[in-house]
């Protein structure tokens, strides 16, 4: 996941559209992506294994460079595949939630939640962890938790750092049938602008402003 670091993004980053024009890639795989994205809005990314739809949400959080193009949040240029304009992670309003949360072992649930939580958030970290339906593991050790319950931990870390961009992909693969929907209805009503990658059968999806398919 990709955090602030207690960070604070002043409100023409925070409320700005997203735009990607340029070719991402990793190793010999470049893809051509145009994309504009208000903010608030959700995109649906998909396309088949291999496209690039994890490298699109990487190069947005800063863990892949583009190639070549322009990437920019509101009028900031944040990439342009120079190391000059590169805007490193912490310092980009984004926070991924992934298939795998890779919480921190040594860690607490809750301190896990707390990691990248802005000084100024009014909330506490058991205010995530009890709209993920995990409250009552604020003391627990991630080595305790299933599969499932990690994914909703490490969704709480992401919602929890307040971004501007929410960058997800596959974070609900492990968890139980009984609260998926719940947790997307969770992810769609957040303000963020978020980017939602489907592989295989698209997610259902409260709401979706725009789909993007890559081919390859």
């Amino acid at each position: 996941m990709t955090n602030s670091t207690n960070m604070s993004y002043p409100s023409d980053i925070l409320s700005a559209p997203l735009t990607v024009d340029g070719t991402i890639g990793r190793g010999n795989f470049l893809q051509r992506v145009t994309l504009q994205v208000d903010a608030g809005e959700t995109v649906l990314v998909r396309g088949r294994n291999g496209t690039g739809k994890t490298t699109l949400l990487r190069t947005i959080a800063g863990l892949e460079q583009l190639h070549e193009g322009e990437l920019h949040i509101g009028t900031r240029l944040i990439d342009d595949a120079t190391p000059t304009a590169f805007v490193a992670p912490h310092l980009r309003p984004t926070a991924m939630a992934f298939q795998e949360p890779r919480l921190f072992s040594h860690m607490s649930v809750a301190n896990n939640v707390a990691f990248g939580m802005p000084d100024t958030s009014s909330h506490s970290p058991e205010f995530w962890l009890k709209l993920v339906g995990l409250n009552d593991f604020a003391d627990a050790a991630p080595d305790d938790l299933s599969g499932g319950q990690a994914q909703r931990v490490g969704l709480a870390r992401a919602l929890a750092t307040e971004p501007a961009i929410l960058l997800v992909d596959e974070p609900l693969s492990a968890v139980d049938d009984s609260i998926r929907n719940d947790l997307r209805e969770l992810i769609a009503l957040q303000p963020a602008t978020t980017i939602w990658v489907s592989h295989g059968s698209p997610d259902a999806l409260p709401t979706v402003s725009q789909t993007l398919t890559l081919h390859g």
